[in-house]
């Protein structure tokens, strides 16, 4: 690892570490919950990460690893339970029944956001493997007298027996007309 990466390596994780710690202080002093009450909804929040860890590897299930998992684990249970408790105080300001609202959105929105990033690392995957076509030319066969038209056999469709598509890669043997 280079020094430029291990720079840029260290201050991802400063600022993720900032940001952090910032959505836990902003989310105490406006909702009002202490630090404990919001640690009772790290549970939700790492099951809830997990589910969406796991839906986001829906297309390619072999990628998903414990190691993924345990990632999830920690994202969770470090940023949803501030998220969880803002939501809570947010919505039960406008309806005190709130609380079962929130986990049931939360599970719906989990595993949409999950179904989301598969679909965009599915795409993401065929744009990266889909490789460009060979370029083709048209050749054109005149009928010689070794090959005369009324000895070829009829064939199905619409093009003549003297055209042929050939991708330009081939050798000159492979260009050969096949004799079905």
């Amino acid at each position: 690892m280079t020094h430029d990466s291990r720079h840029t390596h260290r201050l991802y994780w400063s600022v993720a570490a900032l940001l952090t710690i910032a959505l836990w202080v902003i989310t105490r002093t406006k909702s009002g919950y202490t630090i404990g009450e919001l640690l009772m909804f790290a549970g939700p929040g790492i099951v809830l990460s997990m589910a969406a860890s796991w839906s986001s590897r829906m297309f390619d299930r072999d990628q998903w690893t414990w190691t993924a998992g345990m990632r999830a684990l920690l994202i969770g249970g470090l940023i949803a339970p501030p998220l969880i408790g803002f939501g809570l105080v947010f919505l039960s300001a406008m309806n005190h029944e709130a609380a079962l609202l929130i986990f049931i959105l939360g599970a719906w929105l989990s595993l949409a956001g999950g179904l989301f990033v598969a679909c965009i690392r599915a795409l993401r995957d065929d744009f990266r493997v889909r490789q460009p076509a060979p370029p083709v030319r048209l050749e054109l066969h005149r009928p010689s007298a070794s090959r005369s038209r009324h000895s070829l056999r009829p064939r199905a469709g619409r093009r003549p027996p003297w055209v042929e598509f050939r991708s330009t890669t081939q050798t000159r043997a492979a260009r050969q007309r096949p004799s079905a």
